[in-house]
């Protein structure tokens, strides 16, 4: 019949018609388009991470983290339990140098401590802040991310003068005031200290002349050391006499 014809025709029409795009070939266009589309495509695509590779963000978030439990680590007095925090910090960043150096505190000799923030945690501040190191000696209180070293340093004082290895602790606090001429550490004072406990007088002079200070304490050792050099005079008297005047408990 006439629709069945029409029927065969039409499906014969729908399957050349079909033949016919396959075997069509691209134009320029239709190339360019469709690369176009498929670059689209692949820009869209979100990037692929790699395993064990930690974004910025992940990253401050867990020196946050680290900083926090270390904080509530030195205010508990329980050796075991700001090691149990001291460990928590640490397994949230690893170089986290102010835990490092404090765990290296609990060690149960000083020789021990000396030992392990030596081997722990003094190359790492020193890998950390390479730059400061480089090019700015004397500026330390100007960068936060220098406290850790000069922190490291002097942890390790406390150590040598516990182990009365007292020229050791003094080049230390010599290098110290080197790097930071602020002396955020307050290593002024125990130096000069030191130095006259070992008589080391024209050391103590230069100390005092290098930091000129107005404390009570210093002033009080220049007039000392004053009279130790040159003797009595009116002059000293005067300086003493000034500092008395300026406080009643000399």
């Amino acid at each position: 019949s006439r629709i069945g014809m029409r029927t065969k025709i039409d499906k014969g029409l729908i399957v050349a018609k079909k033949k016919a795009s396959s075997n069509k070939k691209p134009t320029a266009a239709s190339r360019q388009l469709f690369e176009t589309d498929t670059s689209a495509e692949q820009n869209q695509s979100p990037p692929k991470k790699t395993p064990g590779v930690r974004s910025p963000q992940q990253i401050l978030a867990r020196q946050r983290r680290a900083e926090a439990l270390y904080e509530q680590a030195m205010e508990i007095d329980f050796p075991r339990m700001r090691e149990k925090l001291l460990k928590q910090a640490l397994k949230q960043y690893p170089e986290h140098v102010d835990s490092i150096i404090e765990m290296g505190m609990l060690c149960d000799t000083p020789a021990e401590a000396m030992e392990y923030i030596r081997r722990e945690a003094i190359p790492l501040a020193e890998r950390q802040i390479a730059e400061h190191l480089q090019h700015h000696v004397g500026q330390f209180s100007q960068f936060e991310a220098t406290g850790s070293y000069l922190r490291a340093n002097e942890r390790l004082v406390r150590c040598h003068l516990d182990a009365d290895q007292h020229e050791a602790a003094i080049e230390i606090m010599k290098e110290m005031l080197r790097l930071d001429t602020d002396d955020v550490m307050m290593m002024r004072e125990p130096l000069l200290e030191w130095y006259c406990n070992l008589n080391r007088i024209e050391d103590a002079w230069q100390l005092l002349q290098q930091f000129p200070d107005d404390s009570v304490q210093l002033e009080m050792t220049r007039i000392c050391l004053t009279f130790q050099k040159s003797g009595d005079s009116p002059e000293l008297r005067q300086m003493l006499q000034a500092e008395i005047d300026e406080n009643s408990h000399i």
